[in-house]
């Protein structure tokens, strides 16, 4: 099963919001999903919006490859201040070009794929607007997490803790 929607934050937040109440954990791995990038960051406010609404979030773990230059900064700038309970925020990057080509959302029993990232993007008016999501499977999700646990442990991903609750 899919379902295609306009790349634009609300629209995204609006279609994974029923997998919330599934984990107080989520995972978002996407190369080019950056703190600091305006898109990225329409997406996280609309996230965090919604977390609060419901008090379900505790955790989110990013895995991107986006070098932002002073992650917890940003972090601290954009979100600390507007939010009355942020989840913990960490950050796994530095992985292996090409470790990862699909984007995911994983809760801790739901999973989805989508071939492009999570990003809010200005309309163009062709295909690449919709941002398509797709169901996978609780193995397929196994697979990628323990691909990921493999290479932090094997030193090829670095990971650091943007945000932590005082």
């Amino acid at each position: 099963p899919s379902v295609s929607i306009n790349k634009v934050a609300q629209e995204i937040i609006d279609t994974i919001e029923p997998m919330l109440p599934f984990s107080r954990h989520i995972t978002i791995i996407d190369n080019y999903f950056g703190i600091g990038k305006k898109g990225s960051k329409a997406v996280l406010h609309e996230l965090f919006k919604c977390a609060e609404q419901y008090s379900c979030l505790e955790k989110v773990t990013l895995i991107s490859n986006i070098k932002d230059k002073n992650p917890a900064q940003d972090f601290e700038r954009e979100f600390k201040n507007r939010y009355q309970s942020l989840p913990i925020f960490e950050l796994i990057n530095d992985l292996p070009d090409g470790f990862f080509h699909d984007r995911y959302f994983f809760t801790k029993r739901m999973a989805i794929k989508v071939g492009q990232g999570f990003s809010e993007v200005t309309a163009q008016g062709t295909a690449a607007d919709y941002l398509h999501f797709n169901l996978i499977s609780t193995t397929e999700m196994e697979t990628i997490l323990d691909s990921l646990k493999m290479a932090i442990a094997e030193g090829k991903a670095t990971i650091q803790t943007i945000f932590a609750k005082v």
